[in-house]
């Protein structure tokens, strides 16, 4: 049984999107899929003197008519240097902001494509964390793309590409995918329902579905590994 997840690429994404990593062998961020202007790829919430707080990485010249992979990270550095002493003011008290904090200055300073940056960063974070899933970049994969194809087949012909038998997905795309089409293409299609705890913030009531940064300032490796076992498969 080797299981299969596809996303695209976020910054510093939430703690279900790395309970989807987690639980598989093999993600792939799917890159060369067309940008969406005000989605999640290049900015996330933070809780800033508490409360939540959207912080955005600049991009260059971003489009839906480009792919993510085509994108750039806008090269103003005074603007990412103002981004790390936001971040630095909001966690610079936490027990673990010295050890978490380089991997973010690194991601926030890095210049290229926005998909290789996510990739780079997300794959040092798993070393951090223990995660020994193995990445792929949706553009370099070899298969028969065709815009034709719907988003099911898509899917499908990644996890055919990486001999997957098994698709995980999260909870919101059981209105998207089919168990019955799955199977009929010989993969199981599950969908993963995250539950997290609580954990201590510096808020007068809990906010969830931040950031990863703020369970890395907030938990221990051990209290974060205990949260990347807390979902169901449906």
């Amino acid at each position: 049984m080797k299981k299969i997840a596809v996303m695209q690429p976020y910054l510093f994404p939430y703690i279900g999107y790395w309970q989807l990593i987690a639980s598989v062998d093999c993600f792939v961020f799917y890159d060369d899929a067309n940008y969406i202007n005000k989605g999640w790829i290049n900015r996330n919430r933070i809780l800033l003197h508490g409360e939540p707080y959207k912080f955005i990485l600049p991009l260059s010249h971003a489009s839906q008519n480009k792919k993510i992979n085509e994108i750039f990270v806008c090269p103003n550095f005074l603007t990412r240097k103002k981004l790390l002493k936001t971040i630095t003011i909001a966690y610079k008290n936490t027990e673990n902001y010295k050890r978490i904090f380089h991997i973010i200055e690194k991601t926030i300073m890095s210049d290229g494509k926005i998909s290789d940056i996510i990739y780079n960063s997300t794959q040092e974070l798993c070393e951090y964390l223990g995660i020994k899933t193995k990445f792929y970049l949706s553009s370099n994969l070899q298969y028969k793309k065709s815009d034709s194809d719907s988003a099911q087949e898509k899917i499908i012909k990644i996890v055919h590409t990486l001999g997957g038998d098994v698709y995980i997905n999260p909870i919101g795309g059981q209105h998207l995918y089919s168990k019955k089409f799955f199977l009929e293409n010989n993969i199981s299609l599950f969908f993963i329902n995250s539950n997290i705890n609580q954990y201590k913030q510096k808020a007068d009531v809990f906010y969830s579905n931040l950031s990863i940064i703020d369970i890395l300032m907030f938990n221990s490796e051990e209290n974060i590994h205990k949260m990347l076992n807390q979902y169901e498969l449906q």
